[in-house]
């Protein structure tokens, strides 16, 4: 494969001192090479980050600015290789050069790093090619391995990816050399390459945080990872297979690793305990430190006697070839996986700066000849070098004047310079109050930067340096906040989030931040309604508060009328509420819930009442019709049950579906009319039948709860109060030859709001099993003032069927 036009820029940046070799593959976003130095002719591996494939990434997730997010991408790498170069350790690919290659053309910069060539194959091949490892060569790389992560993880930083395909065994050493540092993070700074947007990381080997995208990693997800990789030695397979991202993350977060000791059984007691524990699902049940993980495996026996299991190299390529159709290949090939952090330049190199070749020397009149014309080409740094040799031979007035030319053009040009950093530096500041996005800002920031990033230093330079650094600084933090603030939110965790947004807004009010305000504000809201139809009173507060703390300007009062509403709701209403059934306040403060069809319930709250002449402790909290059953709710039941009669019930009897006011079930002008005609087994068939349909206990009210709804605590004679009858206030004695309409006579309603307490239907209460039940409560339309009483009662046999005999329903939420 020829070298690419990125490959030959970086070689002759390189001062054509390496020669290109041919190509190693791909790793990461970027393309490796095997180049050879032609002074000592070692051989080093290229690798050069692939602009063009990162590019199609961010096109597909469609950013706003494509050149800004690699530009993002770049300073990244610039930081990653920060601390990946200060760790020095013999197990972990040394990085040599970091630069940058310009490409003019399209104006960009892309990085590339030269390090450490391998001689070896990676542990993934190893364990494709020979199956399970032997104990004693699993727990030698794993001592290389954990010794890397002990030292890393001493610095503060976490690799994120460690896996078989990044762990390289040297042919020459047999150690094993951990590569690649693409996923890397500095826990301190919390710097990260990735792809806004994307989890990073290879699926069969994450951990369980890893998987769920959290922040805030801790070292513990390399153990888990590790441990995922001695399973992998030991089993010649991982312990969770997929078909992708999805499947392999449920696994870890959900699934029990397999023992292994049943894969392998010539392994040493006490395998699986340290791989369970490497492999916890939740961090702090997992070793702490890998120093803590290699003690362990140090400490079980080291050689086990039991022949080995797995698959012989001959049998797993038969395997292969029956699996694939083709022989297993097998091609012995020089590989280096590379360091993908890609970190590149925290400053760009001064190539070319002059420095004579070792022994060469030059005399006065070459080294002022050198000078000058070093001085002529703005080469001061050159023109001083020769300079200051020729004053090491002698001193002269030539040498002198020249000298102070220099100085003098010198100053010339960094007043120029100045001039030019404080013009720039004023745009950079109108650009910076702008309303562009962070984003942009700190690309305009970065550009400033590096193009200043020579000039020479004074007081004016620092402070403008200085300045700028802090703006990128104050972005950077933006941009966490934001992105923190968009996290908690996808997680509803809408506090949080407005946290995070406050100290965004501190920092930079942008269109991104009242966009992201909105989106919090509608969240609130939502939330505020989701949590108000189930009748959770202290987190619909919450949520009104935090939108009030939003947007305090907007009219929330429909808002505050729900929270008040659900403030001090019994635990009976809530129940009532929670199932999605409609509930409002009547005149006196009182919950009626509305089941559609006209049935409405009043809650009767719990509470001592005097019933009859005595003081009485009183029913716990429950329902009561606010009015009787209607017929057109009657005939519901009716048409169901229509071909399924109850077994009491004989077909064609005189009371079937005719009461002596036939009219009652087949003239829709009576819809409204309390039913009549019905016996207590009627009534009770309907309160089961509607409990079968709603999932909740009808039932035909005991006295005691009939007696609390329509006399209330005070033990008053009517249910309007101690006011003898009159055809105000109920249908008796014959103020109607007939029933009346089931919400007649509002005058004469309860302490509760219940209509016909008193007259209009007798009203079936009580159980059949009570030797003083069934009985008739609140008289008739034909009853005189003495029968309408609240205390007083007659009793019926349950089979009684007559034109003024109804009933109404009870509800309760609990069990009795």
């Amino acid at each position: 494969m020829r070298p690419d036009n990125m490959l030959e820029a970086a070689l002759r940046k390189l001062g054509n001192r390496y020669k290109y070799v041919k190509s190693l593959g791909e790793g990461g976003f970027s393309n490796v090479y095997l180049i050879k130095d032609s002074t000592n002719n070692m051989e080093y591996a290229l690798k050069i980050m692939d602009y063009d494939y990162l590019q199609q990434i961010l096109k597909k997730k469609k950013p706003t600015n494509i050149k800004a997010e690699l530009n993002i991408i770049k300073q990244r790498f610039i930081k990653e290789a920060s601390f990946y170069k200060k760790i020095d350790h013999p197990y972990i690919v040394k990085i040599l050069t970091v630069d940058v290659i310009e490409d003019v053309g399209r104006g960009i910069e892309v990085p590339y790093l030269i390090t450490h060539f391998i001689d070896g194959k990676s542990l993934k091949k190893i364990i494709e090619d020979n199956g399970p490892l032997d104990f004693k060569t699993a727990l030698k790389i794993s001592e290389n391995i954990l010794s890397v992560l002990n030292s890393i993880h001493h610095r503060k930083v976490i690799h994120r990816d460690i896996k078989p395909g990044n762990i390289m065994i040297d042919n020459k050493t047999g150690e094993a050399i951990l590569i690649d540092f693409g996923l890397a993070k500095d826990k301190l700074g919390e710097t990260t390459l990735t792809i806004s947007g994307q989890i990073l990381g290879t699926p069969a080997y994450m951990s369980p945080e890893q998987c769920r995208g959290l922040k805030g990693l801790e070292f513990t997800t390399d153990i888990y990872s590790f441990g995922v990789v001695l399973y992998e030695m030991l089993a010649g397979n991982p312990p969770f297979k997929g078909d992708g991202y999805i499947d392999l993350c449920h696994a870890h977060q959900e699934k029990q690793v397999p023992n292994i000791m049943s894969l392998n059984p010539g392994l040493p007691q006490g395998i699986e305990k340290i791989i369970y524990k490497a492999m916890a699902k939740e961090p702090k049940d997992r070793y702490q430190k890998a120093g803590e993980m290699l003690s362990d495996l140090e400490k079980i026996e080291q050689e086990p006697k039991i022949a080995k299991t797995g698959k012989s190299k001959e049998k797993q390529d038969d395997h292969d070839a029956a699996k694939t159709g083709e022989p297993k290949r097998k091609i012995r090939k020089y590989f280096i996986y590379l360091i993908g952090i890609f970190a590149v330049l925290a400053a760009l190199l001064l190539i070319y700066k002059y420095i004579p070749s070792s022994g060469t020397t030059y005399n006065y009149k070459e080294n002022f000849d050198l000078a000058t014309r070093a001085f002529e080409e703005g080469k001061f740094d050159k023109a001083e070098f020769h300079l200051s040799e020729a004053g090491k031979i002698k001193t002269t007035t030539e040498l002198n004047d020249l000298y102070v030319r220099m100085q003098e053009k010198k100053q010339l040009e960094l007043a120029k310079q100045l001039a030019a950093m404080n013009k720039d530096f004023q745009a950079l500041e109108a650009f910076l109050k702008g309303k562009a996005g962070a984003k942009d800002k700190i690309a305009e920031c970065r550009k400033f930067l590096d193009k200043y990033k020579n000039i020479p230093q004074n007081d004016e330079t620092k402070l403008i340096i200085s300045e700028v650094n802090q703006h990128v600084t104050r972005l950077e933090q933006y941009e966490k906040h934001i992105a923190d603030a968009q996290e908690y939110l996808k997680n509803g965790e809408l506090n949080k989030a407005y946290e995070s947004l406050k100290w965004a807004k501190d920092i930079n009010k942008t269109p991104g931040t009242v966009e992201l305000e909105d989106k919090l504000f509608k969240e609130s809201v939502s939330a505020l309604e989701a949590h108000y139809k189930e009748a959770k009173y202290g987190e619909a507060e919450e949520n009104y508060r935090l939108a009030k703390a939003i947007k305090p300007d907007s009219d929330l009062r429909d808002l505050e009328k729900k929270i008040e509403f659900l403030k001090g709701m019994p635990a009976d209403v809530k129940a009532i509420h929670k199932k999605g059934i409609k509930i409002e306040q009547n005149k006196q403060k009182l919950w009626e819930a509305d089941f559609g069809n006209g049935i409405v319930m009043v809650y009767i709250p719990p509470g001592p009442f005097i019933m009859g002449s005595s003081r009485h402790p009183g029913p716990e909290e429950y329902w009561m019709g606010k009015t009787e059953v209607s017929v057109v709710q009657y005939r519901k039941f009716l048409n169901e049950k229509r071909s399924n009669y109850p077994e009491w019930m004989e077909k064609g009897s005189k009371f079937n579906l005719e009461t002596g006011s036939d009219d009652h079930y087949k003239n829709q002008v009576y819809d409204n009319y309390p039913v009549v005609g019905i016996s207590w087994h009627d009534a009770k068939a309907y309160c089961d039948w509607l409990s079968g349909k709603t999932g909740l206990t009808f039932q035909l009210p005991t006295e005691e709860q009939w007696e609390k709804a329509a006399r209330g605590t005070d033990g008053r004679m009517y249910p309007w109060g101690g006011t003898r009858a009159d055809n105000t206030l109920a249908n008796f004695f014959s103020q109607s030859p007939k029933t009346v309409e089931v919400n007649s006579y509002p005058q004469g309603a309860s302490p509760y709001g219940l209509l016909n307490m008193a007259g209009n239907v007798e009203e079936w209460c009580g159980s059949e099993e009570d030797p003083e039940s069934p009985v008739a409560r609140g008289g008739g339309f034909y009853s005189n003032d003495l029968y309408i009483r609240c205390t007083a009662r007659i009793k019926y046999d349950p089979s009684t069927r007559n034109n003024a005999l109804g009933f109404r329903l009870c509800l309760v939420t609990k069990e009795r």
